[in-house]
């Protein structure tokens, strides 16, 4: 065998060694259990939560100073909402179950280190009034319909001003019963879906159609016992989240 002949086919040989060795790491792969997250990312349904805390308390500005950056803050949202980045947002009110927290978002991201580049820019993170924490959020609700519905409501009203109401957002720790519990809440569940990572990492989160935690505590009654064992956290948002049911 000549020496052209002996290269060819030894590069011929190897060739097929790495064919064959590309086609075993695929199968491989392909064998692998694909984590929920991961569905989720591929299905679309992966989302990012952003919890707003109370920041550094000895920054925090006043008078004027502090309308100025609440002005600032408030603009910083309108413009991730209107790029639909932001699917929607809004205040924790008292009765606070953990007394920093200040804000919850939803973001389009299913990476929760985009969303957290992204929030870190507010101007009143940046001053540190305020501090963000994002995490990763699985659920099969289409949040992303939620910028043009509330679009819509806003043309319909004739003005750019959110119409908000209030909400009871409930987290349990995730489990088969918990996921029980919310199937029988029925509408007055208008949104729910698990946290994966994070401080709330573990807990399934629902949005409940409550004015108060009482109301939310009496619709859960009559479809568990273990009301005292959950989490409340008034919220106030957008009527347009109500309409995901």
């Amino acid at each position: 065998m000549s020496k052209t002949t002996h290269f060819a086919a030894l590069s011929l040989g190897l060739s097929l060694l790495a064919a064959s060795c590309s086609t075993t790491s695929a199968t491989v792969k392909s064998t692998e259990p694909v984590s929920a997250y991961e569905m989720a990312v591929q299905s679309g349904n992966a989302y990012t939560l952003t919890v707003l805390r109370a920041g550094d308390t000895m920054v925090v500005p006043k008078g004027q100073a502090l309308r100025d950056l609440t002005h600032e803050h408030e603009a910083f949202l309108k413009t991730m909402f209107d790029e639909s980045f932001l699917l929607t947002s809004g205040p924790f009110v008292a009765p606070r179950s953990d007394t920093s927290l200040r804000g919850l978002f939803f973001m389009d991201a299913a990476d929760p280190k985009t969303a957290q580049a992204r929030t870190c820019e507010d101007p009143a993170t940046k001053s540190g009034v305020f501090s963000m924490e994002s995490m990763s959020f699985i659920t099969n609700s289409d949040l992303r319909a939620l910028p043009p519905l509330e679009r819509g409501f806003r043309i319909q009203r004739g003005h750019d001003n959110v119409v908000a109401r209030p909400f009871v957002i409930v987290t349990i720790p995730t489990s088969t019963a918990a996921k029980t519990v919310i199937s029988q809440l029925g509408e007055t569940c208008v949104l729910h879906g698990d946290v994966v990572s994070g401080s709330f990492k573990g807990q399934t989160l629902c949005v409940m159609d409550c004015t108060t935690i009482g109301d939310a505590q009496a619709a859960l009654a009559k479809v568990t016992s273990m009301v005292e064992e959950f989490t409340y956290h008034p919220w106030i948002s957008s009527t347009s989240i109500a309409e995901l049911n």
